[in-house]
């Protein structure tokens, strides 16, 4: 059971939330690191999983990208699954203390997925990616509940550009990271492998009790509900569009870069075996140079936003990306350029995302904000899944994986109008100033 002890949490008034709320402190830098070795867990961890399943399928067969497709639905249906019932628990408990408690279950994961590469089976494996993927689900309404209730708003688009770089910097290193660990440990000694994952996920416990204190939870939150669809339905499109239609377009339009990525993540695998013809080193990089884009991107744009136009970058960062997926799509079979147009698109992405997960953050009702950052996630769980099923219906259907880039690129362009529309409309007593 979670704890909800004071030493745990503490009021806005504390010490140690003062320090965080003034920009920083030791706290927020703990946060940071404890989010980075669990992002870079998880992409060590599921990029060894990944490579191990179709090293030992047929290459160049539509089972390896069904393999890609299971495993990436695998690992994104908790979050469908649970994050009801994790947007209840960041609502009841405090923030911190439900971190640390999905860090503890984190070691417990990747202890199992010493054992499933012990018994050597792809498919035995797809359950520490079920795993994973329940404590990525409880530990992402807490993550992003902890910004706002420390920060003031002001300082919120730069807490989520440090965020966002300290996690994509975690995708950048655990995909080179998981690559190099594949290709150093290859099949025999996988075990040892998930071994340095374990390591990975003790360090971050520890970081994680460092956290700053955050605000003791709310006792008359609603239970949670068992039904894991009903609720995140009647938040988005009753309760988001009621309290301001921007909030709705905001979640749906960040769900669409999860869509995306996913894709991109898994596709960037076969586009590195089939069309590249290179080994597990370079689609590391490959994946980590998607990444570096990220990063820099959420870093540039926490820089930029406006509290005067704080959606002004979505349009700029959804034109590039459409451009730079197309580019993928057409000169995406030479390597150089390979890595040049896997770089814009992250960046690009970086742009496009970082004001609407900003705005969902702020726009979000204080005393719910957990319901409705549960909500966002099922969202983007939708996304995932969705970008998981085309990846493996347009693999069974013949496409390249330069034929389904040049598809993300055409996917990525046709909800753009319709979200610039709901953005930028002018409408009596509509909120979009999350900046101050």
């Amino acid at each position: 059971m979670i704890s909800d002890d004071p030493q745990n949490s503490a009021p806005h008034g504390s010490p140690a939330t003062e320090r965080s709320l003034k920009g920083g402190g030791p706290g927020f830098w703990a946060f940071l690191v404890t989010l980075f070795l669990g992002a870079f867990n998880d992409n060590v961890s599921k990029l060894v999983i990944m490579a191990f399943g179709t090293s030992t399928l047929p290459p160049d067969s539509p089972e390896a990208s069904r393999f890609l497709s299971l495993g990436g639905m695998v690992f994104i249906l908790p979050y469908l699954l649970f994050s009801s019932v994790a947007g209840t628990l960041a609502d009841r408990f405090s923030k911190k203390s439900v971190m640390v408690w999905t860090k503890v279950w984190e070691v417990v994961v990747m202890f199992l997925g010493v054992f499933a590469a012990y018994m050597g089976n792809a498919y035995l494996m797809l359950v520490v990616l079920f795993g994973m993927g329940a404590q990525s689900a409880f530990f992402s309404p807490a993550k992003y509940g902890f910004l706002p209730e420390t920060h003031p708003p002001e300082k919120l688009p730069r807490a989520n550009g440090a965020t966002q770089m300290w996690t994509f910097l975690a995708i950048i290193l655990g995909g080179w990271g998981g690559g190099v660990l594949s290709h150093a440990v290859g099949h025999e000694k996988l075990p040892l492998g998930m071994l340095a994952c374990v390591a990975v996920a003790l360090l971050g416990t520890i970081t994680s009790f460092a956290i700053t204190p955050t605000p003791q939870g709310r006792k008359d939150a609603p239970r949670p509900s068992l039904d894991p669809l009903a609720p995140h339905v009647k938040t988005l499109f009753r309760d988001a569009l009621r309290q301001n239609p921007i909030l709705l377009a905001s979640i749906l339009g960040n769900s669409l870069f999860w869509l995306l990525g996913t894709m991109a993540q898994l596709v960037l695998l076969l586009l590195a075996k089939h069309t590249l013809k290179v080994d597990d080193q370079v689609m590391g990089l490959l994946q980590a140079a998607m990444g570096v884009g990220i990063g820099a991107g959420c870093v540039l744009a926490g820089l930029l936003i406006r509290r005067e136009s704080p959606f002004a970058l979505v349009p700029l960062g959804g034109a590039m990306l459409v451009a730079s997926l197309l580019g993928m799509g057409l000169l995406g079979d030479r390597l150089p350029l390979a890595f040049v147009m896997v770089t814009l698109a992250g960046f690009s992405s970086g742009f496009y995302m970082l004001p609407l997960t900003t705005a969902i953050q702020r726009l979000s009702p204080p005393a719910e904000r957990g319901r409705f950052l549960a909500a966002s996630s099922a969202s983007d769980c939708v996304g995932m899944i969705l970008g998981s099923l085309f990846l493996g219906i347009l693999g069974s259907l013949g496409f390249s994986p330069l034929g389904i880039l040049r598809f993300m690129g055409g996917l990525a362009f046709l909800p753009l109008p319709w979200l610039c529309w709901v953005l930028f409309r002018k409408t009596p007593g509509r909120k979009t100033e999350f900046v101050g």
